[in-house]
């Protein structure tokens, strides 16, 4: 059932750039105190692409910008996705957050804006195992409390019971997902899973996504009853599941085919010989040998 090509990173978007999703996501896990200043009515969602010193691109997930309760000034906040634990992720939000300071400073702005960084994170280690502070992360650790003492915010799905995460209404079918898209059998989460992609909180491209982040990126020990199981739950997209079910096998059976290609080439094979017996062309024969 496992075909991936960065999947989580899909359906994190797709969701989180949504903006009902996005305040349902932010109502959730801002602290109190920030969400009483930041207008969530106002939020909008803003290049995260920015230039660096060097001139090299810096590329966050999702950014966003908001307004204040008073008006006049602007709050961002820049939320990195990640499926596996970055050791230096607090260097990496600190540049986002600097980045987004960056137009205001370049302005000669009297004031630099907010920029809140949220890293979100749903790996296989559980829960999320490095240093959320900067200082944690430098050669003298001692001499940095007071100057570097401040995290980033961290929502860890893997640390967050499915009961509350089933509370988190238009953003908790991504997060129920993501948290649990690596266990062994995906299928032990199938009631919760349906109760979920029924809900009316979603757009049908989200659930349109679901529907194909599970079946590309789901385990199950028996994926023929797991399929069945969705048609049966979810009749009005049987056309679409089973659509999905054909093209992931036969994506399948590609990938089986490069993977006897690689082998071959690997063996010293003639590259015209592994083209006759695979059936793959010379350009794709070509990237495979490199």
């Amino acid at each position: 059932m496992k075909v991936t090509s960065a999947p989580h990173d899909k359906i994190f978007k797709q969701f989180l750039t949504n903006l009902d999703t996005a305040r349902a996501f932010l109502k959730a896990h801002l602290p109190p105190a920030f969400l009483k200043v930041c207008r969530l009515d106002t939020l909008q969602l803003v290049s995260g692409s920015f230039i660096d010193m060097d001139q090299r691109e810096l590329r966050s997930d999702i950014y966003y910008s908001m307004k204040t309760v008073t008006g006049n000034s602007n709050i961002y906040c820049v939320i990195e996705h990640q499926s596996s634990p970055h050791r230096h992720m607090p260097y990496r939000m600190l540049r986002y957050v600097v980045a987004g300071m960056q137009p205001y400073y370049d302005a000669r702005h009297e004031q630099l804006p907010l920029v809140i960084p949220i890293l979100f994170y749903h790996g296989r280690k559980r829960p999320y195992p490095n240093a959320l502070h900067l200082r944690k992360e430098l050669n003298v650790p001692s001499l940095a409390v007071g100057l570097y003492n401040s995290g980033f915010l961290l929502v860890d799905v893997t640390a967050i019971s499915d009961s509350e995460i089933m509370k988190h209404k238009g953003v908790a079918l991504l997060e129920f997902m993501q948290k649990n898209i690596f266990q062994r059998d995906f299928s032990a989460y199938f009631e919760q899973l349906v109760t979920l992609l029924q809900s009316d909180y979603y757009t049908e491209g989200q659930r349109t996504a679901s529907i194909e982040y599970i079946l590309r990126a789901g385990d199950t020990t028996d994926p023929t009853s797991f399929i069945r199981m969705l048609v049966k739950a979810l009749p009005q997209d049987e056309e679409l599941i089973m659509t999905m079910a054909q093209r992931l096998k036969l994506e399948g059976r590609q990938e089986e085919v490069r993977r006897i290609a690689r082998a071959l080439l690997h063996e010293g094979v003639h590259a015209s010989m592994v083209r006759r017996v695979t059936g793959l062309s010379q350009s794709e024969l070509k990237r495979l040998h490199h």
